[in-house]
């Protein structure tokens, strides 16, 4: 009944189950609403979190139907508010940073024009990578040939070890070409994700050298490389920016998303709504270390590299 407003199927049982019973235990509720214990107590922590149960000495009590359809429309709200902050945020950094880049075109290290040295000097690029490259590619299909020519060089930078995010158009998802060489960056260690839009082609290595297009309106002119570390950092960080707003692209991220336990997920919306791992223990009954090890799990599920990617992809995913 209350699914139509953002409670899961568990939780929407639970909470008509108390309505209609109110003094039950959590046990007793969960049997009354035919969902396994562990499911009602991530349900319960739900519902507590929105402020439409609490434990009492009684049993579990719930706020009447009204209050509880006016307190979900107002977390509905408020997501959709945080959502548009958070987007407008985005594009006024994104305008900011673009403007300091116009402005230090004098910092430029290196202009290459031609495509044959373009391509050479991105491939030596790529030799010198050694932790990470990130690339925002706004461009479009590419031939069979040139894809196949742009893997031979990446692989040799997977084999070394050397970490890979991306950032394509979310119109890739059209093209046969460009998501088979998605599946391929995925199945080789590398991250991909999706924005209907990009601010600019980019490709940083090792958060120490950028490539930018001599002219940010047409890519074929040439390029322009940049190592002055203040120039560096801006780009580095609209990079960081455009990554967290932009979705996963490709199939390995959403099956990995969708393999998280109940309990992960549990763990991960209370870590969304700001509880510390020894808060979440406590209320769950178990030790931090447990605490621990399930996000870590969750993490490594997500591919994300830290707790904070991990709440956001889950939350994208509409999990959490």
């Amino acid at each position: 009944m209350l699914e139509s407003l953002g409670l899961d199927q568990n939780a929407d049982r639970l909470y008509l189950a108390a309505h209609e019973n109110p003094g039950l235990t959590l046990r007793e509720l969960a049997s009354a609403a035919r969902v396994e214990l562990q499911d009602a107590q991530a349900s319960f922590l739900e519902l507590e979190a929105i402020g439409l149960a609490q434990m009492g000495r009684n049993g579990v009590m719930v706020v009447g139907l009204e209050q509880a359809v006016d307190l979900l429309f107002l977390r509905q709200q408020s997501e959709q508010i945080a959502q548009r902050t958070r987007f407008t945020v985005f594009k006024a950094e994104v305008e900011r940073i673009k403007t300091a880049i116009a402005s230090s075109e004098s910092l430029v290290d290196e202009v290459i024009t031609g495509a044959s040295a373009i391509t050479r000097r991105l491939q030596a690029l790529c030799a010198e990578t050694e932790v990470r490259m990130d690339t925002l590619a706004p461009g479009g299909s590419h031939t069979p040939e040139q894809t196949a020519e742009a893997q031979s060089v990446d692989l040799e930078m997977f084999k070394r070890g050397v970490k890979s995010r991306s950032v394509f158009l979310a119109s890739s998802r059209k093209d046969p070409v460009t998501m088979a060489h998605v599946e391929w960056l995925s199945d080789h260690g590398a991250t991909v994700r999706a924005l209907p839009r990009l601010p600019i082609r980019l490709i940083l290595s090792d958060e120490k050298t950028a490539v930018l297009p001599v002219d940010l309106s047409n890519a074929l002119v040439g390029i322009a490389i940049h190592r002055t570390p203040g120039v560096v950092t801006a780009l580095q960080e609209l990079f960081e920016l455009t990554w967290a707003a932009a979705s996963p692209l490709g199939p390995s991220p959403i099956v990995q998303e969708r393999s998280l336990s109940d309990v992960e997920i549990t763990v991960l919306s209370m870590v969304a709504s700001g509880f510390s791992e020894a808060e979440i223990a406590k209320r769950l009954g178990v030790v931090d270390r447990t605490i621990r090890r399930r996000v870590e799990s969750a993490m490594k599920k997500l591919n994300a590299v830290s707790r904070t990617e991990a709440v956001y992809l889950a939350a994208k995913a509409d999990i959490i």
